[in-house]
């Protein structure tokens, strides 16, 4: 800093500290940062958003400030959301619908994985192949047996039900009896109570219809361990369950890539990284439209810059949620 740029110290030191930060945030590198700034030399760049520059920063500090308007800008404008791609395969939506080609036998099954590894797509997915499928997505006030009769026969073209548990379980009974090889998916279910999972447990017993339990890690606790003081081993004899994971498989960050036509390989990268945390592929999804948005505002193709800026809004606008 020279001499006749002590009465900007604050100014300067304020955009030094937003560099900082915003290079943590978006994992860019200092070449493409100096690009940002207006293709200003990378060491110089480095040199002023570390232990500061020994030249004129106020020139620095200046193009700083005018990049941080053009992201206000950018993200004021109105941009149209990208088409987010439909259903793709990926290696847990193959377990998944393999899981329920068996449980369309007559079998419970049940899948205890991450949020945002596929489980509703993969469940839309068979549904879209094959008739006689049933899915009820259980908010958390309906875990105990009376709201979970009420949601069940809802689906099943019975609204607004209401009577006894024994007649209403009847009537869930009846419908499922009636169907041709069919399979009831009730997802997030880890907000079941122990005698909602044995009610269903009777339910499967009596209609022959195959039950698929879909929910985090706390279903597979919750199946093997009961409330703690009753297991259910009766439950456990009957239902197949995939292993507990809460991570996508590479390949299913290589299909997320390529749904979203994303090839270049620090890209890929990027996307595996964000998708390692909670929320998964789900989670990569957001990260990308926003950068799609953001490329759409600058009316470019989607890049390296792009992604890393819209994974850093996307965790940011996460933690201040």
């Amino acid at each position: 800093m020279t001499e006749d740029e002590v009465n900007q110290r604050e100014f300067i030191e304020e955009q030094r500290a937003w560099f900082k930060a915003h290079k943590a945030e978006t994992n860019m590198s200092w070449p493409d940062l100096s690009i940002k700034l207006g293709n200003l030399k990378s060491g110089t760049v480095s040199q002023f958003g570390g232990s500061g520059y020994s030249g004129r920063e106020m020139p620095l500090a200046e193009a700083v400030q005018r990049y941080r308007q053009s992201l206000i800008a950018r993200d004021t404008t109105y941009v149209d959301a990208p088409d987010v791609p439909d259903y793709f395969e990926t290696q847990t939506t193959e377990e998944i619908i393999a899981l329920l080609h068996w449980c369309q036998r007559g079998k419970m099954v049940a899948v205890p994985i991450g949020s945002g590894l596929g489980k509703t797509s993969a469940a839309m997915r068979f549904s879209e192949l094959y008739p006689h499928v049933y899915i009820v997505r259980l908010l958390p006030s309906e875990g105990a047996l009376g709201p979970l009769h009420v949601a069940v026969l809802n689906i099943l073209g019975v609204p607004n039900a209401s009577g006894q548990p024994s007649s209403l379980s009847k009537a869930i009974i009846k419908h499922l009896r009636e169907a041709h090889r069919p399979v009831l998916i009730i997802d997030e279910a880890q907000e079941l109570t122990v005698k909602g999972l044995e009610e269903i447990r009777g339910w499967a017993d009596l209609s022959g219809a195959g039950i698929a339990l879909f929910g985090d890690q706390r279903l597979d606790h919750l199946i093997k361990n009961g409330t703690g003081k009753s297991a259910l081993p009766q439950l456990q004899r009957r239902i197949k369950m995939m292993p507990v994971r809460l991570q996508p498989y590479a390949r299913d960050v290589e299909a997320l890539a390529a749904a979203w036509n994303v090839t270049e390989k620090r890209m890929v990268t990027e996307i595996g990284r964000v998708a390692m945390r909670p929320g998964g592929l789900g989670l990569a999804t957001q990260c990308l439209e926003m950068a799609a948005m953001m490329a759409s505002a600058e009316q470019q193709p989607m890049n390296l810059t792009h992604l890393q800026e819209g994974i850093a809004d996307t965790l940011r606008r996460s933690v201040e949620a």
